[in-house]
């Protein structure tokens, strides 16, 4: 059935809803942050044994330290990371593979350094079952053995921690607007000002995303 010019002047029109990720309320971070740590510490040694649940408490320390998005961070390479300057040449999967530099705060560095001892090859979580990297429901499922919760009672989600951020950082008055949205690796919807705007804030972010561990 053609829909445009014939259906489309037939059938309601239905408003999409916009669906927000449940996000872990800023004020909760701290206390998250020291149970994923204790966790992570209990499971290093097995590290060297591919064990699943140290990879995804890898992965989860990699997404809160760095705001990257589930999947880049799952598929992070050691290649793209400078342990020397701290940040991360992450490719975002959603623009196309292009790179986004991203600081790596000091907490999260001695992690990574201490992960890397144990790397066979350049995956930086390699996956389980057949799987090349980490997959989605290993992390999923890790992050919900935690038990944490939004404001309404729902479980939290991996993109929420991109929320849980922004939020902190206005509320807190961390940062500015320019300094969280050029972490999270977002579009700016105005072209003029990003025809204009050339700076990646990379020195002004690596101060905003310590200060978030340190918070944390």
């Amino acid at each position: 059935a053609k829909f445009k010019g014939l259906l489309e002047n037939l059938l309601p029109t239905v408003e999409k809803k916009r669906k927000h990720h449940p996000a872990l309320p800023y004020v909760d971070t701290a206390r998250y942050t020291r149970d994923l740590y204790e966790k992570s510490a209990m499971h290093s040694n097995n590290q060297a044994r591919d064990n699943w649940q140290a990879t995804a408490l890898g992965a989860l320390k990699l997404i809160l330290g760095t705001q990257a998005r589930s999947a880049d961070a799952r598929n992070a390479l050691w290649t793209h990371f400078n342990f020397e300057e701290s940040y991360w040449m992450c490719p975002i999967g959603k623009a196309g593979g292009e790179e986004h530099k991203l600081p790596i705060p000091k907490n999260l560095l001695l992690s990574l350094k201490q992960r890397a001892k144990f790397a066979t090859d350049e995956r930086v979580f390699p996956g389980d079952n057949g799987h090349k990297f980490l997959s989605s429901n290993f992390l999923v499922r890790e992050l919900r053995s935690f038990g944490y919760h939004d404001k309404k009672g729902k479980k939290i989600t991996l993109h929420g921690f991109r929320a849980t951020f922004t939020s902190w950082t206005a509320a807190t008055g961390s940062g500015l607007k320019e300094d969280s949205q050029m972490q999270l690796g977002h579009k700016e919807n105005d072209e003029t000002y990003e025809a204009y705007m050339r700076d990646d804030l990379f020195d002004r972010r690596t101060a905003l995303m310590q200060r978030y561990e340190d918070y944390a």
